[in-house]
């Protein structure tokens, strides 16, 4: 959102009438979904980006990125069960 879409929104929840109940929901509900953002983008930073001491636990795991293909679960769910039980 670009600052004057903010401004304007700014300026609509200004004008209506709000209880301090009312502002407390919509401040809480604005921190919650700014919180899980945060989270999200957090989980999904690339390793380089991580503490050392973080790269060092999860350094062995290969990062899967968009271009590969994706797992098909049919594929391997049969060939675990014939590497299990076909030998």
């Amino acid at each position: 959102m670009n600052a004057i879409s903010l401004n304007s929104l700014w300026a609509y929840l200004q004008s209506l009438t709000l209880t301090t109940s009312n502002k407390k929901w919509l401040a809480d509900h604005l921190y919650e979904a700014a919180r899980e953002e945060t989270q999200a983008d957090n989980i999904m930073k690339p390793i380089e980006q991580l503490s050392p001491e973080l790269q060092a636990i999860i350094g062995f795991a290969k990062p899967v990125t968009p271009c590969e293909d994706d797992i098909n679960g049919d594929i391997a769910r049969t060939e675990y069960i014939q590497e299990k039980y076909c030998q």
